[in-house]
């Protein structure tokens, strides 16, 4: 995704728009999370040192990896920068999983932790995303991602049945509409 984001802008360049929509992304902050979670319990339950010691290391690499973008924006803020470096250092924050560089930032990645750690307590995973929509609401009512509020409602009538096989069409489609969008957007433009 932060390969065709980057062609894309770079082959249709517009000043006043810029292409940050990956979701990839936040969804695997949120893996990486989930895993270290894993890791972090089986490691306090089997006593083992060495499992919670690379537990919190795969919970701050998200963390870490917001370095390159950064120093980015510190060069960018030097009058004598070198554009390519800058560029170079974007782009590795684009494909390294960050908090920075995550589409909702670190609100919807730890959305996706709590989800998993609260798996099989779907009230309180519909009262996270209450709570969570109601403070987006309060502290940016401009802002429209208080709306996944209505998210609530079809995980309440979730029957816990694994749905159609469709995970190969959203992950091309997801990419494919996001270009479709900034090329019309390119056009009209």
């Amino acid at each position: 995704m932060a390969l065709l984001t980057t062609v894309l802008q770079r082959m249709f360049p517009m000043d006043d728009v810029i292409l940050i929509n990956n979701a990839f992304s936040t969804f695997f902050v949120s893996a990486l999370w989930m895993s270290a979670c894993d890791l972090f319990r089986s490691g306090l339950k089997e006593r083992k040192k060495r499992d919670i010691l690379k537990a919190i290391g795969i919970a701050l690499l998200p963390v870490i990896f917001c370095i390159p973008v950064l120093i980015a924006g510190t060069l960018a803020a030097s009058p004598t920068y070198n554009q390519i470096v800058v560029d170079i250092l974007l782009f590795l924050s684009m494909i390294l999983p960050n908090i920075m560089m995550a589409e909702g930032g670190i609100v919807m990645c730890l959305i996706g932790l709590v989800f998993y750690i609260f798996r099989k307590h779907r009230w309180v995973q519909v009262s996270f995303l209450l709570a969570i929509s109601l403070l987006l609401l309060i502290r940016s009512p401009q802002n429209i991602q208080w709306m996944m509020v209505f998210a609530a409602m079809p995980m309440l009538l979730y029957n816990g049945q694994r749905g159609k096989g469709l995970k190969t069409f959203f992950y091309i489609y997801y990419p494919a509409h996001i270009a479709f969008l900034y090329l019309l957007a390119y056009i009209m433009h």
